[in-house]
């Protein structure tokens, strides 16, 4: 286990090479169960797909960074589902359809190159009170890297 200077602790789910606590939780899912057996890329739990990059909850809200999987090129958006959580709670269908989808933000990619992966929030004390959300990307281009170690992401506001 490693501490940052803050406290905060990275940790493992309990596990061994084939299965760890939340594997064997969602084997028994409904939605998830049936593709739990297909390896993931990095011996990981693997939700891409449908051309969604991540999922974030802010409050009951869901955003979606949506965009090409793999290696495609094309746009690449945050999307904001209002008050999903309470909806994806009660849901017991295999498939739902949600028509409340808005377009939040498009950013920024390239071709080969800056596809977002991954989106986050940054806790607001890192940013003068501020609410952000930190976008990191995959194959990131030459504007988003300074040297060996260091990869730039983008900050985005958010309500």
């Amino acid at each position: 286990m490693r501490q940052a200077q803050d406290g905060r602790r990275a940790l493992r789910l309990k596990g061994d090479a084939q299965a760890n606590l939340l594997t064997r939780a969602l084997a028994n899912d409904p939605h998830f169960g049936p593709y739990m057996a297909i390896p993931g890329k990095d011996n990981g739990f693997d939700i891409d797909g449908l051309g969604v990059r991540d999922l974030h909850f802010s409050g009951d809200d869901l955003y979606i960074l949506a965009g090409p999987t793999m290696v495609l090129n094309g746009d690449i958006r945050v999307f904001k589902w209002p008050a999903a959580r309470p909806l994806l709670a009660a849901n017991r269908e295999p498939v739902r359809f949600e028509a409340a989808l808005t377009e939040s933000v498009p950013l920024p990619h390239g071709r080969g190159t800056n596809r977002a992966e991954a989106i986050c929030d940054l806790p607001p004390a890192l940013l003068g009170g501020k609410a952000r959300w930190l976008v990191l990307y995959d194959a990131p281009g030459a504007d988003r890297r300074e040297g060996e170690h260091t990869v730039f992401g983008d900050l985005l506001r958010h309500d």
